[in-house]
């Protein structure tokens, strides 16, 4: 069972931004429930038990991927921990959203076979141009679950 529809990796110098403008409308006018650890993870509580424990109870993972995030060790691990679990449950949950132009030289080869081989979504600030973003991310949503089947969320429990 799921907690959060989508769990969201950024780097700490995009998180506002991330924040604002992608997390808010996932949660307000999408009604998306979503973790992201800077926001979502207490003082008092370890840092790396629970973004693991919530990327488990996450059945998408959303890389927003900046420059800073590939420079980023924490960003690294999250999305090394992503990987893994979209392996071992053989699922394509993994979503990532180019926030900016990347230098190939900032990726390492994960990233690099991420951008190559996913289905990225660019990510645009300007309200006027920014709907398609939203009904790409939105289709990709709504069309896989956790075991790479097409079926709606809304049919999932």
């Amino acid at each position: 069972d799921y907690q959060h529809d989508i769990f969201v990796s950024c780097a700490r110098e995009q998180y506002d931004v991330v924040l604002e403008s992608i997390v808010k409308r996932l949660e307000e006018q999408e009604s998306f429930k979503v973790f992201i650890t800077e926001r979502n993870v207490q003082a008092n509580e370890c840092k790396m038990g629970t973004t693991l424990a919530n990327l488990d109870k996450s059945r998408f993972f959303m890389i927003c991927l900046s420059n800073n995030f590939c420079e980023d060790q924490w960003c690294e691990f999250e999305t090394n921990m992503a990987m893994q679990k979209t392996l071992y449950e053989n699922a394509g949950n993994v979503i990532v959203v180019l926030l900016e132009d990347i230098s190939i030289e900032n990726m390492n080869k994960q990233l690099w076979w991420l951008v190559r081989n996913e289905e990225y979504l660019l990510w645009d600030e300007n309200e006027d141009t920014s709907e398609l973003f939203w009904i790409k991310l939105r289709s990709r949503l709504n069309s896989i679950n956790s075991n790479g089947q097409n079926i709606p969320m809304s049919n999932l429990s």
